[in-house]
């Protein structure tokens, strides 16, 4: 996944790199070192980030949700 489709997948959820890291489970500065080329996502995030763009968001609601309980 190319550094460019995750930045477009955080942005079209609407919300910066922060609230995305918080989301999918990891940090702020892997998602930033991913939108800048520095480092991939592994197989485990690839499949996560798939699951957005495939669901338009829907699959983040579910997931905030569960965080909330």
């Amino acid at each position: 996944m190319s550094p460019e489709e995750i930045t477009e997948i955080r942005k079209k959820l609407g919300v910066t790199q922060e609230r995305f890291a918080y989301l999918i489970g990891t940090t702020t500065a892997t998602v930033n070192r991913w939108e800048n080329g520095k480092t991939v996502p592994s197989r485990l995030s690839i499949k996560e980030l798939k699951e957005i763009r495939k669901n338009h968001g829907s699959y983040v609601c579910g997931r905030e949700e569960l965080k909330k309980s």
